[in-house]
């Protein structure tokens, strides 16, 4: 295998290289700022409701919405939208594209309206397993937020539909940035509902309430439910930029719908696997002492930053080239951008996993305010550092999952994840009740690291082996400078401490920087490879404009 083609081991070509690495860029631009602003709700969000009752009774609703959408429809979308997606656009079959839309939102809606009457059950199954107490105190607020965010399902699928399509027509922009509408609507959702049950109550309501008017709770419920659609309409804008017209073609039997389905019978297992593991850790979670509901909900979403600005970025743009391979044969092709695409995300994760391990407290003592106190911010910084560790196996895991989606091939997947799930579930049980919610992480941490040792020894055996010598020597240079970057910043993070949010900000960004630097100083001096194609890359990017 040629490996001095452009500065990295994979054979592809400069200009084929370069195509990518801008579309990942711009990607990466998108999830940023996306992540960015995420970061910013969940900061307003810990310092309005905290983690007291309020808190984990809003999460735990604004959860639902996530698990019901991928149990009927979501899972199944993302597993085979792109594949398909390409292979229509390939021989201009636009009526396809249509009846894809058209039936996967009627399904949708259908079933929405259906959750929506049954909000009340809903509600009561979710609490069934907490202390009476604590269920009388949550259902009727529970209930009611369940009402407003229920909708959400509807605009998920067409944001996933939209996506998907822009994404297979090699558009990215709008996909990345669209999730930042959604996070600014949020914030100031949040901000006006701090300030509406202020002015009522003199002062927000107290971490254990949950009794507030509903009045107040619909403020909060419809306004997080409108940066949803506001998000989908940013993509109905780039859809009809982008000269995509869509037509209601509600054809149950048009090729392309039984393509889905017959791809989709494995991935619908995989994802209930999924999303029953998840409903049981989320239940699990609101068991016991309040609170630990909504440190599991920050922590993960400090803890996707990461691997949505980074892994995902990768993801995305490498995984329509992967199914053009694929759909073409290419299997020279598929290798040297499957291995590309998992050296990158190594490169990149791999800091920022450590990083996480060594400023989870002090990034969670920047936002002590409001209702999010100094315990709180422990607590969650201790979930996340624990998730922090399994940062690299959970972006490798889902990367390998689109090597095998891209051969359109959800069998093996669907037996893979269903270990997964296995496992997190058995985890979870045997060390919640020592560790609390830390062992729910430290669960999910096992049974990415086991499951995606098993799912790339999978996908080798399909393809051949994905870990060739360029690919080892790229991960163990990673590796080294990931050990410079502990060693950095640690000892700068403890001298500065960590007591004030002054404290933790000058700690964070301190020590982070001085982290990130060692890295890539170390990455440089063992002449990496993946550093410098990631340079030239970037440099490239102001060479050639991506398409909207």
């Amino acid at each position: 295998m040629n490996t001095a083609v452009d500065g990295v081991g994979d054979g592809a070509s400069p200009a084929g290289r370069a195509g990518l690495a801008r579309s990942s860029v711009v990607v990466a631009a998108g999830t940023f700022s996306s992540r960015v602003t995420g970061l910013l709700r969940v900061i307003v969000l810990a310092a309005v409701l905290g983690e007291g009752l309020l808190g984990d009774t809003y999460n735990l609703a604004n959860t639902t919405p996530n698990i019901l959408y991928e149990l009927v429809l979501g899972g199944v979308l993302a597993a085979t939208l792109v594949p398909v997606f390409v292979e229509r656009i390939e021989h201009d079959d636009d009526r396809a594209v249509s009846a894809i839309f058209t039936v996967s939102l009627t399904v949708l809606l259908g079933f929405t309206v259906v959750v929506t009457a049954c909000a009340p059950l809903v509600a009561h199954f979710i609490v069934l397993f907490t202390e009476p107490a604590k269920r009388a105190a949550q259902l009727h607020t529970l209930t009611v937020f369940l009402v407003c965010f229920v909708p959400q399902i509807v605009f998920y699928g067409f944001t996933a539909l939209a996506s998907a399509l822009l994404n297979a027509r090699r558009r990215f922009v709008a996909a990345a940035f669209a999730p930042v509408v959604n996070n600014l609507a949020v914030i100031a959702i949040l901000l006006a509902f701090a300030h509406y049950v202020s002015s009522r109550r003199g002062a927000i309501a107290s971490a254990t309430s949950v009794h507030l008017s509903d009045g107040s709770l619909l403020l909060l419920g419809i306004g997080t439910t409108a940066g949803i659609v506001l998000m989908a309409a940013v993509l109905a804008g780039a859809m009809l930029h982008a000269g995509v017209r869509i037509r209601a073609v509600l054809a149950w039997g048009e090729p392309a719908i039984r393509t889905i389905i017959r791809l989709s019978g494995w991935t619908l297992g995989y994802v209930v696997a999924n999303q029953l593991a998840q409903i049981f850790v989320i239940i699990l979670a609101n068991r016991g002492t309040t609170g630990r509901v909504s440190a599991y909900v920050y922590a993960f979403t400090f803890y996707q930053m990461p691997h949505g600005l980074l892994a995902v970025s990768i993801m995305t743009t490498i995984g329509p080239e992967l199914a053009r391979r694929a759909t073409a044969r290419d299997m020279p092709g598929y290798m040297r951008d499957l291995r590309l695409g998992l050296r990158y995300i190594v490169a990149l994760v791999l800091p920022a996993s450590v990083l996480f391990v060594v400023l989870a407290q002090p990034m969670l003592g920047i936002i002590v305010q409001g209702k999010f106190t100094v315990h709180d911010a422990a607590v969650t910084g201790d979930t996340l550092q624990v998730f922090a560790l399994s940062l690299v196996p959970f972006s490798v895991y889902l990367f390998t999952m689109r090597g095998f989606y891209s051969l359109q091939d959800t069998r093996t997947p669907f037996f893979v994840n269903l270990l997964e799930n296995v496992l997190n579930i058995a985890f979870a049980l045997a060390l919640y009740w020592r560790f609390g919610v830390q062992g729910l992480a430290l669960a999910w941490g096992i049974a990415y690291l086991i499951s995606s040792g098993v799912a790339f020894r999978a996908l080798g055996r399909r393809v051949g082996a994905i870990a060739d010598t360029a690919v080892r020597r790229g991960a163990a240079k990673a590796g080294v400078a990931a050990l410079a970057l502990a060693g950095v910043a640690a000892p700068i993070a403890g001298a500065i401490g960590h007591d004030s949010p002054g404290q933790a900000l000058a700690a964070t960004v301190v020590a982070g920087t001085a982290g990130v630097v060692a890295y890539v100083a170390v990455l440089a001096a063992l002449r990496a490879d993946e550093l410098r194609s990631l340079v030239d890359l970037v440099r490239r990017r102001g060479t050639s404009r991506p398409r909207v």
